[in-house]
């Protein structure tokens, strides 16, 4: 699976809203320890708004790395990848954000 379908097999999964399982997310990733062990903490999620990946707590992923982008590059980002500066920082969250918002589905479709 390339990554476009990748992203569109999780798109597609949230149209199916909260009904999504564990499953049909483990369907899609590589089944490597960390991977299943992140599942274990995540399924599709709704908001007032939308409905996608998120936490199995209830926040959407969307709005986490969207909080994020007002965040300072923590030191672990800093040391790693001196080069990366703080616009270049905003702007991968930004993208991010994007990515995960373009993968969910309005509430009302």
């Amino acid at each position: 699976m390339n990554n476009k379908q990748f992203l569109e097999s999780i798109s597609k999964l949230t149209t199916k809203g909260t009904q999504t399982s564990i499953e049909d997310l483990r369907q899609l990733i590589p089944e490597t320890p960390d991977n299943l062990e992140a599942l274990k903490h995540l399924s599709i999620q709704e908001d007032n708004n939308s409905v996608g990946v998120g936490t199995r707590s209830g926040v959407l992923a969307s709005n986490v790395i969207n909080t994020l982008e007002e965040t300072p590059i923590p030191p672990e980002i800093e040391s790693r990848y001196p080069q990366i500066n703080n616009n270049e920082w905003q702007s991968l969250l930004r993208f991010c954000t994007l990515v995960l918002c373009a993968i969910e589905r309005n509430k009302e479709s």
